[in-house]
């Protein structure tokens, strides 16, 4: 688990969700935007969190986190993570990983430093975001989490600022930060804390950070005050 500030990444402090389940939910002016971004061992509604990356306020928090059961081979070429005897691996050095408890507690405990309220922002939320409140519910701490007043989704964002593209892939993470900040596409775009920098950074564009400043709404959070 690590903590990280300064990271010199500009954030915006509203977001707006086309598919808002209440379009009169409006963000408090006190909201502060979290990107996260969760790697996992599968697409499987089975497949388990195996780390967890937010950055917010320019504070970077990163958690890796023990997984119960063996990770397949095909999800370790992809992100890099192994689990052998017991301990977790990154391109097969031996990460400090927690169990899942801790770090959901870690991370709660980062949130309430980043702000109350907060929203949670990620890059295709839809995949990420079921996944986290599933096992928070899991472990009965959404009380701990009402600190999130909802959550947005980038994809969706860059989709409607940027309609001129079209083509395979031209909305996956790594095009996205080629395309608008330079970085070049590599393995490391399957690794949280790297995906979570360049989805807060690819926000700087003035065509993206327009659709965080105008009519904003979010998808509320599961417990969160009305």
């Amino acid at each position: 688990m690590t903590y990280r500030r300064n990271c010199g990444i500009t954030t915006a402090h509203e977001s707006e969700n086309t598919d808002s389940l209440n379009d009169n939910d409006e963000m408090s002016q006190t909201t502060k935007v979290v990107y996260f971004d969760l790697e996992t061992s599968g697409l499987e509604s089975s497949s388990e969190i195996l780390q967890i990356a937010p950055i917010g306020d320019n504070i970077e928090y990163s958690s890796y986190i023990l997984p119960t059961k063996a990770i397949p081979a095909s999800t370790t070429k992809i992100n890099g993570l192994k689990f052998l005897n017991g301990q977790l691996y990154y391109k097969n050095m031996k990460v400090n990983a927690l169990n899942m408890d801790n770090t959901l507690k870690g991370f709660s405990q980062y949130l309430h430093k980043i702000s109350d309220p907060c929203l949670l922002v990620a890059h295709n939320s839809r995949f990420d975001v079921p996944k986290l409140v599933t096992i928070i519910n899991d472990l009965d701490l959404l009380d701990s989490f009402k600190v999130i007043q909802g959550f947005s989704d980038t994809l969706t964002l860059f989709k409607k600022e940027l309609p001129e593209r079209s083509g395979p892939g031209v909305f996956k993470l790594s095009t996205l930060a080629k395309d608008l900040i330079g970085i070049e596409d590599s393995d490391s775009f399957h690794e949280g804390a790297y995906n979570v920098l360049n989805t807060a950074a690819s926000q700087t564009p003035e065509n993206t950070r327009k659709s965080f400043t105008r009519n904003p709404r979010m998808r509320r959070w599961p417990g969160s005050a009305k």
